[in-house]
């Protein structure tokens, strides 16, 4: 399940953009995360997560493979959108890729630095 807030319970990145006229919009998100919990030997690729971000509810970039092996991480996405005129949702969603359902390995992801950009040009 795609989620907007990080194990710690905050959001991710949100933002609403105001825009006049038809625009197109360009966004950039980038983090790093670390996770803690059961060792990264426990895991192997099958365990992964994944990062996406929507604008109005609709996906313009994803950084589908992030294995939970690592301790440490982090991405850069970047991804356009051409909208209509009015405010627009830009969002960041995250999700967890079990390979099975075994509880006693579990990690907890924190999402450290993160910045979101948007820049909006006239059409």
């Amino acid at each position: 399940e795609w989620r907007s807030k990080n194990d710690s319970g905050a959001t991710i990145n949100e933002l609403d953009v105001p825009c006049n006229t038809d625009t197109l919009l360009e966004v950039e998100w980038s983090a790093t995360w670390s996770r803690t919990g059961s060792s990264a030997s426990d895991f192997d690729d099958a365990h992964i997560e994944g990062f996406r971000v929507l604008v109005d509810g609709t996906v313009v970039a994803h950084l589908p493979r992030s294995p939970r092996s690592r301790s440490h991480d982090s991405g850069y996405l970047v991804g356009y959108a051409p909208v209509q005129g009015g405010t627009h949702r830009v969002s960041v969603e995250f999700r967890q890729f079990k390979k099975d359902t075994d509880s006693t390995h579990n990690r907890t992801t924190v999402i450290n630095e993160r910045e979101l950009v948007v820049r909006a040009y006239k059409r």
